[in-house]
């Protein structure tokens, strides 16, 4: 009997698992891509506030006078609330789409106008065996997939800009170069002043670019997982449509 009773739980915990399945009770797996952004952003915020009480950022502003590791800020701030909103968007989708695979509804249209255009889109196809059908699937794919290239698109830009920063430093330290004339102590003093202020310029928008496009290059990649995800589901639809108009067919 004690052998038996761990293969007994196993098969309760079992069945448990497959009538929540089927009431709905566990989360679907368009619950868990916004509950990883949250909780990636929870974790940045906590940084931002360490770094705020550090005083990091009156650091920052006092020694970049290229003005990019303020640029470069605002940047991932725009990119953080452009990626969440899509997570949460997608989120919203795949749950919509899941419900109609596992219960076999048309949805209303005025609540879900991406389900009911992607439907009408394939059922006006004149030729449904065709690979018209593949056509259909990855346009609503790319569409589905710009938001991830603008993403990655602000994570070269953040690079970029801190690298626009390194340049404008060491110009910034030449300069200083060609305008002090060293002829005792206090002239050498000034000099290497004025250099650590290019030189401070230079490391801090580069250390802020990489750590900006390391920001965002984590948010876009639970948002690329999760329009892949998306796309499979598209993929799903049309399989089964085509299962049913063939089935009709015969």
């Amino acid at each position: 009997m004690s052998d038996a009773r761990p293969d007994e739980l196993s098969h309760l915990r079992g069945m448990r698992r497959t009538k929540d399945m089927k009431n709905g009770q566990l989360p679907t797996a368009g619950t868990y891509y916004p509950q990883l952004w949250f909780l990636l952003i929870s974790l940045l915020v906590f940084a931002v506030y360490v770094a705020w009480d550090l005083r990091i950022f009156a650091h920052i502003a006092a020694l970049d006078k290229s003005y990019m590791a303020s640029l470069i800020i605002a940047l991932v701030l725009a990119a953080s609330v452009h990626c969440g909103w899509h997570i949460l968007q997608y989120a919203n989708r795949i749950r919509k789409l899941e419900t109609w695979l596992g219960q076999q509804l048309i949805l209303d249209a005025s609540s879900t106008p991406f389900l009911q255009q992607y439907l009408t889109d394939l059922s006006t196809d004149p030729q449904p065996d065709s690979s018209s059908d593949d056509a259909i699937v990855e346009i609503h794919a790319d569409r589905i997939r710009a938001p991830v290239e603008l993403g990655w698109f602000f994570v070269d830009l953040s690079v970029r800009l801190g690298l626009l920063g390194t340049i404008i430093g060491f110009i910034l330290i030449f300069s200083s170069l060609t305008s002090i004339n060293i002829s005792g102590g206090d002239e050498l003093k000034d000099l290497l002043i004025a250099m650590s202020g290019g030189m401070g310029t230079a490391l801090l928008t580069t250390l802020t670019g990489l750590i900006g496009a390391s920001m965002v290059s984590f948010q876009y990649l639970i948002l690329g997982r999760e329009s892949e995800h998306l796309v499979g589901l598209l993929l799903r639809i049309k399989n089964r449509l085509r299962r049913t108009a063939l089935s009709k067919s015969r």
